[in-house]
């Protein structure tokens, strides 16, 4: 792979990176806003419905499509520079 791949190769997994941090940054705050509810829920209405449930998991919905678009799903652009990357160490073995 010429330096331009290396270089690509790398910007890729800065991105990917960024991407990670991102999402654990999102996960972590839904967390925190769930507990936050539980606990005014807790405090202020125990005996009624849980209410808290429906923000938690309507937010959990666009949390599991975040996660899908960065751990599973790639842009056409990464899965080229995969394939070279690939390509050219099967070459050199």
């Amino acid at each position: 792979m010429d330096d331009f791949g290396k270089l690509a190769w790398q910007e890729l997994e800065a991105r990917r990176a960024a991407k990670r941090q991102l999402f654990w940054l999102h996960f972590t705050i839904w967390a925190l806003v769930g507990v936050l509810l539980f606990v005014i829920w807790l405090l202020a209405t125990p005996h009624v419905m849980p209410w808290f449930l429906i923000p938690i998991f309507a937010w959990a919905i666009f949390l599991g499509g975040h996660a899908a678009y960065v751990f599973i799903l790639h842009s056409p652009q990464e899965i080229l520079v995969a394939r070279q990357r690939d390509a050219e160490k099967d070459r050199k073995s």
